[in-house]
């Protein structure tokens, strides 16, 4: 169970923080640091260069404050649950509980399937440690469906230090196991570049390299990173999945969408990918090399794997989960 929000408690506390302006989020993060500072806790603040600039200017001289980049760019959701994973572990080896604010760029929002499970896993895999999260978004640039996915997955909500507990939070693995329920790219309602029925590791690879070589121009770090995950979908399908499994390949400009679907249910994890584990190391580590969606259907079970170049970002799916619904 969530603790309740306020200063000198202790464990997780993972709060929303709904914002429309810059000036908001300066007076919510400005007394949220001040407080920390006060009672010695460090801070850690991923924000927008306006608000994030005016912060800089009160506190980057000041002792426990970290400023960390903010770069929308190839930005991934399972990257960043591990990067406050580790603040969090250095924090707790340090004797201290960590405050952070992260904003989430809104140029994010176009990969919601990821971030909604994102904020599920939060509440998961920080579960143990001593940090107080304020996870900041701009309401403008959500939908309603976006908005109710925020509070579902927040126990606290609020202005920094004045927060409470949040009535309409759900359980997190509830609410991730009923979230492998992303639409079709519009590219996947065209024919198929490539289509392999059962095809092998092997096959899959090369499927990937000769189509990339033809097609996209994508950096070969972004070839290999779009490789790397079919072969792990791929293997997980053949050795996990129903048969049969078959692969798809489109091309679109600057970027190639990939799909894998089995005859089966999908993983009974409900945060795959979202964290290390044995079992989900591949799928795990694919997430953050390229976009991942998950999607079950009266069909089975399908994972998405998109690489677009750098600097494309914008040409992901521009589409509210309740669009497509």
């Amino acid at each position: 169970m969530m603790p309740e929000p306020g200063p000198g408690r202790s464990g997780l506390v993972h709060e929303l923080l709904l914002t429309g302006c810059e000036d908001e989020v300066v007076a919510a993060v400005t007394p949220f640091v001040l407080d920390a500072l006060a009672v010695g806790d460090p801070v850690v603040l991923c924000l927008s260069p306006q608000p994030g600039d005016i912060l800089r200017d009160l506190f980057e001289t000041s002792p426990g404050v970290t400023f960390l980049p903010y770069d929308p760019e190839r930005r991934r959701a399972n990257a960043d649950l591990m990067m406050f994973r580790r603040i969090a572990e250095d924090s707790r080896a340090a004797g201290t509980r960590v405050r952070a604010v992260n904003e989430i760029p809104p140029e994010l929002y176009l990969d919601w399937y990821q971030w909604r499970r994102y904020e599920a896993a939060v509440n998961v895999v920080l579960a143990d440690f001593d940090i107080w999260g304020v996870c900041v978004y701009d309401r403008h640039a959500l939908s309603a469906e976006m908005e109710h996915d925020l509070h579902a997955t927040h126990p606290v909500t609020g202005q920094g230090l004045r927060c409470e507990v949040n009535g309409r939070y759900q359980d997190p693995l509830g609410f991730a196991r009923s979230h492998f329920d992303a639409p079709p790219d519009p590219v996947e309602r065209t024919e198929p570049a490539v289509d392999l029925a059962n095809p092998s590791p092997a096959a899959a690879r090369a499927a990937v390299h000769g189509f990339a070589g033809r097609h996209a121009r994508l950096p070969d770090e972004d070839v290999e990173g779009l490789v790397f995950a079919v072969n792990e979908v791929v293997t997980n399908a053949l050795l996990h999945g129903c048969p049969p499994v078959r692969m798809r390949l489109w091309a679109a400009p600057n970027r190639i969408v990939a799909t894998v679907t089995d005859t089966g249910p999908g993983p009974a994890d409900p945060l795959v990918g979202m964290a290390p584990s044995p079992s989900g190391f591949g799928m795990w580590f694919s997430q953050q090399l390229v976009d991942v969606a998950h999607r079950r259907s009266d069909d089975g079970y399908t994972v998405r794997l998109s690489a677009a170049r750098s600097g494309y970002g914008s040409l992901r799916p521009q589409r509210a989960p309740a669009q497509d619904r």
